[in-house]
């Protein structure tokens, strides 16, 4: 937007439009990568090396489908939406034109600035979640240690809150700080 204030609900309003194709896309390809996985470990054997695969392409997936995802949505309107999302620049924008044309070096930069930010915020509220869970379930009157096994579903729900907090972030810091903006853009009455 013009002046460095940007509302609540437009953050929101950015996350989701990237959040919701970015959770749909990774799950369904975790899933289909998942059935080839298991399919190839029934038929060689060898689960540790097929258990170590799926980690180590789980975190590649994450990279590609966020890249994938954030590039398709930076400096485009989408179906009744109210805003552009684009990198941050010193230069202005046409408002009156839909379209921005975003270089490849901006959008893998402006990626880049999102994605490390989200791991390190996604690990940190995953390790105070499953620090903090033991400690829960024991005031509950359960045992703790068997909850210790389901401290790897907090990593799941750990993303939910560390990509807003990093849109946030990426949105509402001032002047050459800021890594996204909102262009306001006004829609036909179709």
């Amino acid at each position: 937007m013009s002046n460095d204030k940007v509302a609540f609900k437009d953050v929101v309003k950015a996350w989701w439009k990237f959040f919701w194709r970015y959770a749909v896309l990774l799950v369904a390809m975790q899933i289909a990568i998942g059935i080839i996985i298991n399919h190839l470990c029934k038929a060689f054997g060898n689960p540790f090396f097929f258990y170590w695969t799926a980690k180590v392409g789980n975190l590649f997936l994450h990279l590609l489908v966020s890249f994938l995802i954030f590039n398709s949505i930076l400096g485009k309107r989408t179906w009744k939406s109210n805003f552009i999302l684009i990198p941050s620049s010193r230069e202005k924008y046409n408002t009156e034109n839909c379209q921005y044309q975003v270089g490849f070096f901006r959008k893998t930069l402006t990626w880049w600035n999102y994605f490390w930010r989200f791991a390190l915020f996604a690990i940190a509220i995953a390790f105070f979640l499953g620090a903090l869970l033991p400690y829960i379930i024991q005031f509950l009157g359960e045992n703790p240690f068997k909850s210790l096994k389901y401290t790897g579903y907090l990593a799941i729900f750990a993303a939910i809150p560390a990509s807003l907090l990093v849109f946030m972030l990426l949105m509402w810091r001032k002047g050459k700080r800021r890594k996204l903006e909102l262009i306001p853009v006004f829609l036909d009455n179709k």
